[in-house]
Parts: C-alpha cells; structure tokens; sequence
C-alpha cells in the first residue's frame, strides 16, 4: 500500500479495502522483511512488493519510496525500555519522525500500553500491525541491512523473508558511484570488504530462514516474470486491484558507458582480488577485522535518526540554497 506525504491515509486505503473483509485479525498478520546491501536493488523490489492489495507499507517521496525505519538500527540500542523515562524518550523522538508519521502512529496508544513492550522490536510490530489492520492488509513490510537482519528475524519468528542480491562488480560500482557523489574517498578494497562481509551474512540469513531470493538482474531483464514468481513465493494471490507504482525505478548508472567508467580495469581486478580473499575467511573472522577497525578509527558524528525526518531535511535545503541564491 502506497502511503505518501501527498495523500491521506485513508485515501491510499480504499483501492486495498475494494473487495476485502471489514476487519483483518490482528493475531492473522504476518511481517514481509527484506534484506540486501545497499545499492543492490531492495528499494525497488520492496516498493514491488508495497505495490500488493495485502501489503502495507511506509513510503515517501522524499525517500523514492520505502522508508526504512531507525528502529532496526538507531534507535533500538540507544534506549533501556525497563526504564520509564527511557521509554518516554523512545516513543517522544520516533513519534516526530516522518516514518511514524505516515504509519498513522498515536503516542498516547503506547503511553496507555500496560504491560509497556521491553523491546524496540515489540514498539514496531505494535505501529505496524495496527498500521496493517487500519488498512486491511494482511502483510506489513519494511526492508533492513544484512548487518541488522539477524537480530530483526531472530525476534519476528512468523516472518516471511525476501533477500536480495546482486553481482558483486555492479553492487561496487554503485556503491563506489554513492560516494563519490557525496564526496567520500572511495576506497574499493575495503568497500569491497564490507561488500563480501554482507553476502556471507546473507547466505547465513538463507541458510537459517526459508527466503524468496531475487536477483536484481534476474528484475532487470524481465520485470513482469519475476514480480509473478515473487508475489507466488510469498504466498501472495496474483493481485485483482494492483496500486500503480508510484516511484521511479532507483537507478545506478544513467548508461552503460557510465557503469563501465566507475572502475578502472585495475580497479575491477581488485575488487575480484579482495572479494576472492576476504570470500575465503570465515564470517567470525571478518566480523572480527571489521570490529577492530571500528575501534582504531576516528568516529563520524552520526544523527540519531538517520533520514527519519526527511521533509525537514529537504526544506533545510531549499532555504539554504535559496539564501546562496540571494546573495550572488
């Protein structure tokens, strides 16, 4: 279910609702989470699978579609939910996010909760799932990192459980392409590093959960085939009152030139390298050189809530350049 900034809940409900039972048994309701590395394809595929009559899902403009929720990373380490005042704080900081927001969320609905959920996991599934009900839906879906996704299964056991994947070449151009945009060095080895760590968690993730896998290119080449296999594998009925995509396709690469441009010929055998070495090593041990360098390295200031208020950030951006503007 497409719910966006520019239209109402309620109004994104109704195409869903056509056709359905007035009520969907909370207890009924089960999570779709998705897992793949950045730059690999889960924004597309996840808003294929938002665009579902049974699913519901949270997505923006300002974020070209799902929204992923600080909750699985951010948020759920930084507060002790035994203790009340940690609670409160919780519940104060997400109730201002833009995700909260689009979920239809009531704080005093948590402040009223007795026994209050001890778990950031338990907060999410209750907005959720009330999201789902509210629109009739009997799936709810947000997509998560490799990096969380254990943690995240591990507590939503009724889950069903999509990965995505992509070649290792094009998943390091684009991420290479990302941080060049936003003027980060490169650094292709240890991006590939990081890289590799991630397939192996994936392959743990597919090893211990029965997963829909796709491949982004297997998407690419024929979208229609792979959106039918996804929807059947899901347990999702081919849908009668499809939504209408509402955003773009995410791409890496304005052509093909371009993608062939973000890695040198030595680059490329370099990242093939260290993929093929650090793809030899056992996952703890990658863990463990990735947890060191964490430790030795010199700390970026980070926003609690990483891209959780994104209208904000977008008019904050718009004045600034607004005030460049007037003053050339």
């Amino acid at each position: 279910m497409n719910v966006n900034m520019e239209s109402s809940p309620v109004a994104q409900a109704a195409p869903a609702a056509a056709g359905r039972s007035p009520e969907v048994d909370a207890a009924s309701i089960r999570p779709i989470i998705l897992v793949g590395l950045a730059r690999s394809g889960t924004k597309w595929v996840s808003n294929i699978i938002a665009s579902h009559e049974d699913v519901v899902a949270v997505q923006s403009p300002t974020a070209g579609g799902i929204l992923e929720t600080d909750m699985f990373e951010g948020l759920r380490d930084k507060f002790d939910l035994g203790f009340p005042t940690d609670y409160i704080g919780l519940i104060e900081l997400w109730s201002r996010t833009e995700f909260f927001r689009l979920a239809g969320g009531d704080p005093e609905k948590f402040y009223r909760l007795d026994p209050r959920p001890r778990s950031p996991f338990a907060v999410f599934d209750l907005l959720m799932s009330d999201f789902a009900r509210r629109h009739r839906c009997g799936h709810w879906l947000q997509k998560t990192s490799p990096l969380n996704a254990l943690d995240v299964l591990d507590y939503f056991r009724s889950a069903k459980v999509v990965v995505v994947r992509r070649d290792l070449l094009d998943n390091a151009r684009s991420a290479l392409a990302l941080r060049a945009r936003h003027g980060v060095p490169p650094r292709p080895a240890w991006t590939t590093c990081h890289i590799v760590y991630q397939r192996k968690l994936l392959d743990r993730i597919c090893s211990r959960y029965r997963a829909v896998e796709i491949r982004y290119e297997d998407l690419k080449a024929d979208p229609e085939r792979e959106k039918a296999r996804l929807f059947a594998e899901l347990g999702l009925a081919p849908p009668k009152n499809p939504k209408t995509a509402s955003f773009p396709r995410n791409t890496s690469f304005a052509s093909e030139n371009q993608r062939e441009q973000i890695l040198s010929g030595r680059e490329a055998a370099l990242v093939k390298s260290v993929a093929a070495i650090v793809g030899a090593l056992p996952l703890p041990v990658i863990s463990a050189v990735i947890a060191l360098r964490r430790v030795f390295r010199r700390p970026r200031p980070r926003p609690l809530v990483s891209g959780s208020f994104g209208e904000v950030e977008d008019r904050l951006v718009d004045r600034s350049r607004g005030a460049a503007g007037a003053g050339d």
